[in-house]
């Protein structure tokens, strides 16, 4: 899976996971609730470590504590998923004329990550990650922990985000209703 680290790389990435997102909903009135996590991976392959906390600045800044000797990690956002960043892409062969001057027409799309041939196929955006994640099956995820303990187990036949856990039906769901 492709890491932050990689990510950060890409600037039009970079730009959008170091501005801060905007929260939908009156978290203010449930003092108790903490809407964002951050989740870091410091070997590869290695378990996924997860710490609630109140504000995205607070997760951030521990966040870049961690940079240098992690391997892996997202800020999550439990409250409401994100989009992914937009960017201009220019239409093959289409052009305006303005004036004497020829302009190339563009329109918006959903930014993709460059990644080696046959990654491509196995990453998609997590809206709660707020990154470009692996979806797989899990009977228990490290971000449910009670599940296992309780002996419930998740659909094994649902893919789900490997870093949050969030499932493939309301990744979906989250992405339709973002657009």
């Amino acid at each position: 899976m492709i890491t932050l680290k990689e990510l950060l790389r890409d600037p039009v990435y970079r730009k959008y996971f170091l501005t801060k997102p905007r929260l939908y909903g009156q978290y203010n009135d449930f003092p108790d609730f903490k809407p964002w996590a951050l989740a870091i991976q410091k070997q590869p392959h290695g378990q996924w470590a997860y710490k609630d906390y109140h504000d995205f600045m607070e997760a951030f800044n521990k966040l870049k504590k961690y940079v240098p000797v992690l391997n892996d990690a997202a800020i999550i956002s439990k409250a409401t998923g994100c989009p992914p960043p937009r960017v201009n892409v220019a239409v093959e062969g289409k052009f305006f004329v303005r004036g004497k001057k020829k302009i190339q027409v563009t329109q918006r799309e959903d930014w993709r990550v460059s990644l080696p041939m046959g990654e491509d196929a196995r990453h998609r955006w997590c809206p709660f990650c707020r990154r470009p994640t692996v979806f797989t099956t899990f009977i228990y995820h490290p971000r449910f922990p009670s599940s296992k303990s309780n002996g419930m187990l998740l659909d094994p036949d649902m893919p789900r985000c490997t870093i949050c856990g969030a499932s493939e039906n309301l990744v979906s769901t989250e992405l339709k209703f973002l657009k």
